[in-house]
């Protein structure tokens, strides 16, 4: 089964493929696709979230090769890459198994798995025990919506978004993103990575994101002010970014912090 995705600018050469954070669905590049009016930008909802919800089981090596297909779809031979969260790791995933369609990407808040995996995956458990019952109910909706800095106007489509996810689907994803490990990335695609974190989200993220540039001859950058969604809370920074490294340009010093 292939996944649904919008397609915006389809005559511009470059394209930008853009995937979501995990629990959410591509309206959260919005703000991205009104900048980058001159690419070619494709908008998938991962597997089991938003309009893809029935496409099971979740899995980041699938998600990378329906990535591929989408790719293939859309006649392209390179795309550019961007990805938040469970996104970015989709990102890294794709650029190992089929460097030659990535021509740049940048990826933000992605979790590396730690050595502390099994506790994790443990606590997990119990937090979707309390979470499954609330997860549709507003006022826990808007609290989240809060930490993470999300503009109200987002709140009917977060809702439904979240509404669309099964208990069982937020379990399988979430232990995906836990126990993604760095795959090998030819030496060719490695330059071609920009890595980052906000500069308010969470201390594993941060070290996760040191994780990989050491792992990878990666760029790596804070986004300052930033949280983990910064792409929704500092629109005009985070397109600023992106602009600049697809462009092949400095990264604008006053907005980011180098690692």
């Amino acid at each position: 089964m292939k996944l649904v995705f919008d397609e915006i600018g389809s005559e511009n050469e470059q394209t930008i493929l853009f995937l979501h954070a995990g629990g959410i669905s591509g309206w959260m590049w919005d703000e991205q696709v009104k900048y980058f009016k001159d690419y070619h930008c494709i908008i998938p909802d991962l597997l089991e979230h938003g309009r893809n919800a029935d496409v099971k089981p979740f899995t980041i090596l699938r998600a990378a090769e329906l990535v591929r297909e989408i790719i293939g779809d859309c006649g392209k031979e390179r795309v550019n890459l961007v990805g938040i969260g469970l996104g970015g790791q989709i990102v890294i995933k794709t650029m190992s198994k089929y460097p030659e369609l990535v021509h740049h990407a940048m990826v933000s808040g992605t979790l590396v798995r730690s050595p502390r995996y099994k506790s994790l995956i443990k606590r997990l458990n119990q937090l979707l025990m309390v979470y499954a019952p609330v997860k549709n109910n507003d006022f826990y909706i808007k609290a989240y919506m809060r930490t993470y800095n999300m503009p109200r106007a987002y709140f009917n489509m977060f809702k439904q978004s979240t509404s669309q996810i099964e208990t069982s689907s937020i379990e399988r994803f979430l232990k995906e993103n836990h126990s993604f490990k760095l795959p090998k990335l030819p030496a060719t695609c490695e330059s071609k990575l920009l890595v980052m974190a906000g500069e308010k989200d969470y201390s594993i993220i941060k070290h996760s994101t040191k994780e990989i540039m050491d792992n990878f001859q990666a760029k790596g950058a804070i986004a300052l002010g930033g949280g983990h969604l910064w792409n929704m809370e500092s629109p005009h920074n985070f397109n600023k970014v992106l602009d600049a490294w697809l462009q092949g340009e400095e990264l604008p010093k006053t907005m980011i912090s180098t690692l």
